[in-house]
């Protein structure tokens, strides 16, 4: 027993030095390699914190340098507002890394974890460049655009919503197993429970029956189904087609892109100073308003001193500093700067100049904007964006009418197909009809065949006056309509009110697009002039409106009548200040940049607001045209398919047979053999229409030939004798 004792004792004696060295921090050769004092989670914690600050310095605006301003600009274009969720990641990495140095439990993330944060992150830019555009950063307006083109609006922001729930998902380690375990066992649990149901109070099985039975049996108990159709009228379902059906917006392209309104303005700012300062007009720069195509720098008057050393000190007036408007521009070396001296409802100086990373406006987010969805009027029109980049968004029902003038290439057909788009992306057929009258037949083309539009979209002269008459027939028998209803109906929305009361069909409002105005106002035919008068006087209570259109502001062509009865203007870049007094009443539209810069005159507001219109694409018309066509396909019989002034024109060619001037023009052709439009005008002192339109009635009866290649002259088929008998051979009585 003792030569096994000793041992044992020894080792634990060993064992108990040890322990004491241990204590004592003394190693020895069992313990291993003596562990090594590292430093670096201390490293790691100090750059962390380092870069946290760095980054919050960074993104608070108060950047400056050659290093700060570069990091700004890169994480405010590609991040926007998401740089500040950028910043309290690198704090939280910045807090666990501290944790671990302080000998506590570390804070462990998994890789999935991280996964969660990146989708939660990228979720979040997404829906920031979905509802607000900048601040979700480029890479939020990215992935908007695919999420968008992809999935559309409301796929878009289910998407959102899901890549939120599974980042949440990721970021708790919640799982999906767990659930699915919990609903597999209760189910299963609820089928055994009904496997042991007695059978006493199981139900019975149905009998079985034959098929003559069941047939004679559903022939006498059931009753006969009515289909829908029968229990409606066809009212009812064309009203049904268009019930809140109407174009998606991803029809219309999105805006690339947001406006830099961190773009350096330095250089400009003092170039702006030390300029005015030469002009002996100095200035001192309160700020500036980065817009999609121009920076408005917002100045106020300093003072000055005079030439004595004791003089004192003269302040700059505003009227001074309008005066050297062309001077600073020179001074600038820019062609296109206005200063507004002041702004409307501010207490400075506008210098407005030209944006050198201007923004290409488009028109679906302005329909998708708040101030759009906000205002009720069926009638509203998203016109483009101001000075502050705000969409601005104006009431057709409110102004009624609207001009529109500018030179080629300002941007005026664009703007007036814009108003046409949005006008139809809002409005079914039911609500809204269209008629348009383009003489360059090259700009409004591309909506034939949409339901809202009466007929085609008109060319010719002589039937652009048919329909004028008609819109003035129309009108007058609206009136009369109101008169005979009595009740204080007076305008349309009180009738449209009273026949929804009645159950009857509200009358729609007729919107009518003239791209050239000056066609018709300087036209031979004076009734169109008389016609556009009427209508723009009177027709405002029954819900006709005109949009006019004209490349010519002159005097002959806006007319005073024309400038009383439509106040609301649009002013697009002019080739003088002349024709911009004539347009606005004041100088400025001369200075517009072009493609689309405009200023707004309306009744309400008495200096002019500069905006920059959206930039519009045929696919776009063609899309929502064809969403139309699809929604509302053409009728099977054609006579539904024409115009309502078909009937006035068919009357004029009758009523021209019995035209004495028609009838002397054809003797004159039979006897001199001259059948040209220049012979016929100058003959009878006619316009070139009414020349052209009797040579084509004379063609159709077999007067005269088809015209000639080369500007030869028709050949003519009738004798003078023939002539003389045009009566008899054509059934036409002298009146």
């Amino acid at each position: 027993m003792r030569s096994f004792s000793a041992p044992r004792k020894t080792k634990r004696a060993i064992r108990r030095f040890r322990a004491r060295l241990r204590r004592m921090k003394v190693r020895t050769a069992d313990d291993g390699p003596p562990e090594r004092s590292s430093s670096r989670p201390l490293i790691l914690t100090i750059s962390l914190a380092f870069l946290t600050i760095f980054s919050a310095v960074a993104f608070s605006g108060a950047a400056g340098g050659t290093i700060l301003l570069p990091i700004q600009r890169f994480f405010l274009n590609w991040l926007g507002a998401g740089r500040y969720v950028f910043t309290l990641l690198l704090l939280g990495m910045t807090l666990s890394s501290f944790w671990t140095v302080l000998r506590k439990p570390p804070l462990t993330v998994t890789a999935w974890q991280c996964v969660g944060f990146l989708l939660f992150f990228f979720a979040l830019l997404t829906f920031l460049a979905a509802e607000k555009g900048e601040p979700g950063g480029r890479l939020g307006c990215l992935l908007h655009e695919v999420l968008r083109r992809r999935l559309g609006e409301a796929g878009e922001m289910v998407g959102l919503i899901v890549g939120a729930l599974a980042a949440a998902a990721l970021i708790g380690k919640l799982s999906a197993r767990p659930f699915f375990a919990r609903a597999i066992a209760a189910a299963r649990k609820k089928a055994m429970r009904r496997s042991v149901v007695p059978e006493a109070i199981c139900e019975p099985e149905p009998w079985e029956t034959t098929a003559e039975e069941s047939v004679g049996r559903s022939a006498q108990e059931l009753p006969t189904p009515v289909r829908e159709t029968d229990k409606e009228s066809e009212e009812d379902l064309e009203a049904k087609r268009y019930r809140n059906k109407y174009p998606p917006m991803n029809l219309l392209e999105p805006e690339m892109g947001f406006i830099n309104r961190e773009i350096d303005v330095t250089d400009t700012v003092q170039a702006i100073m030390t300029a005015m300062e030469e002009l002996e007009t100095p200035v001192e720069i309160v700020s500036h308003c980065v817009g999609p195509a121009i920076i408005q720098y917002q100045v106020r008057p300093s003072s000055r001193r005079g030439p004595g050393p004791e003089s004192a000190s003269r302040r700059i007036k505003v009227g001074d500093v309008a005066k050297v408007e062309r001077d600073l521009a020179v001074q600038l070396g820019v062609t296109n700067l206005a200063i507004q001296a002041p702004v409307p409802g501010k207490s400075y100086i506008g210098i407005d100049l030209p944006n050198p990373a201007a923004l290409t406006v488009r028109l679906r987010p302005l329909m998708e904007s708040r101030t759009f969805r906000e205002m009720k009027s069926k009638l509203r029109i998203a016109l483009g964006r101001d000075i502050t980049g705000k969409p601005v968004v104006v009431d057709l029902e409110q102004m009624p009418h609207l001009l529109i003038a500018g030179t080629t290439n300002s941007g005026k057909s664009i703007c007036m197909r814009s108003i046409a788009l949005c006008l139809l992306m809002n409005n079914s057929p039911e609500d809204l009809r269209v008629i348009m009258i383009d003489p360059k037949r090259v700009e409004l083309f591309r909506f034939n065949g949409v339901p809202h539009l009466y007929g085609n979209v008109e060319t010719e002269f002589e039937r652009s006056l048919a329909v004028l008459n008609w819109a003035v027939f129309e009108m007058n028998e609206r009136y009369k309509l109101f008169e005979n209803e009595g009740n204080g109906v007076n305008k349309i929305e009180a009738h449209n009110q009273l026949a929804l009361s009645r159950g009857e069909k509200p009358m729609a409002r007729i919107v009518i697009f003239i791209d050239e105005v000056a066609e018709i106002m300087n036209g031979p035919d004076k009734s169109g002039v008389e016609a556009i008068d009427k209508l723009a006087s009177l027709s405002r209570a029954t819900g006709i409106h005109l949009i006019l259109a004209t490349q010519r502001p002159d005097t002959s062509v806006i007319t005073g009548v024309i400038k009383n009865n439509i106040p609301a203007r649009i002013a697009l870049n002019v080739a003088s200040g002349i024709d911009s007094r004539v347009i606005m009443g004041k100088q400025g539209a001369e200075k517009l940049l072009g493609r689309g810069d405009m200023y707004l005159v309306q009744p309400s507001q008495h200096t002019p607001l500069r905006i920059q219109g959206p930039m519009l694409m045929d696919s776009e018309i063609d899309a929502v045209v064809n969403f139309w066509r699809r929604l509302a396909p053409p009728p099977e019989n054609a006579d539904e398919m024409g115009a309502p002034w078909e009937t006035i024109i068919a009357q004029q060619e009758d009523e021209e047979l019995h035209d004495k001037v028609f009838r002397d023009a054809v003797k004159a052709v039979c006897t001199t053999g001259r059948a040209t439009t220049n012979f016929l005008q100058t003959k009878f002192r006619i316009s070139f229409p009414r020349a052209k339109r009797i040579l084509s009635r004379m063609e159709d009866l077999g007067i005269v030939g088809p015209s000639q290649a080369g500007g030869k002259p028709r050949e003519v088929l009738w004798s003078p004798d023939e002539a003389d008998r045009l009566e008899e051979k054509i059934g036409v009585t002298e009146e």
